[in-house]
């Protein structure tokens, strides 16, 4: 039987027929508006499941003063050093009522989704630092950095020690050839 639920003689159809032209069997369960493409319906992770209780008691255990302060650390550490690199620009702001342990930061000119996945990638590639560009931002797309309270601060440190070179490599690599997003800078205009 090729197409629709078995047993309804339906011939395939393509995902763009809607309606009433659908097999009654598959009516109102398509489009990105529907609850169904929502809903995962696999297997269950079910190990998950059942580590969950044991998770949230670990989490109850830590106190939420010392998880705040841990995950401050983390972030005040590489940021205070990210400031002091010319052409990185941190985008939140060190009032910590105003932020986490989540911080993003862009180099100077570079606001492409395109140019900061290259950014990202470069630093997991060459640094072993893993961050995700995030696209959303006033004046473009940036790179988050998200420690968690597993990360050591040898790893901010290293964060920290590639953003000179993230940038420098940034700047340099159409001098040496290495391929580029053609829309990934911004021109800056003349001072």
């Amino acid at each position: 039987m090729a197409g629709g639920a078995a047993g309804d003689g339906d011939p395939p159809y393509p995902s763009s027929r809607t309606g009433a032209d659908r097999p009654r069997s598959c009516r109102g369960c398509g489009g990105p508006d529907s609850l169904l493409s929502r809903v995962h319906t696999g297997t269950l992770d079910y190990a998950a499941w059942l580590t969950a209780p044991a998770a949230l008691a670990y989490q109850r255990r830590i106190d939420r003063a010392a998880r705040a302060a841990r995950l401050r650390a983390l972030r005040d550490r590489w940021v205070a050093r990210a400031r002091q690199v010319p052409g990185i620009t941190v985008l939140t702001p060190d009032d910590p009522a105003l932020h986490g342990a989540i911080t993003s930061f862009r180099i100077d000119g570079v606001t492409s989704a395109q140019g900061n996945a290259e950014l990202a990638k470069r630093l997991l590639d060459r640094h072993r630092v893993f961050t995700v560009h995030r696209t959303g931002p006033a004046k473009g797309a940036c790179i988050r950095v998200t420690p968690a309270l597993f990360t050591s601060m040898a790893e901010v440190d290293r964060l920290a020690a590639a953003l000179p070179d993230l940038v420098a490599s940034f700047l340099l690599a159409p001098r040496r050839g290495e391929r580029l997003a053609k829309d990934c800078v911004t021109p800056r205009s003349p001072a």
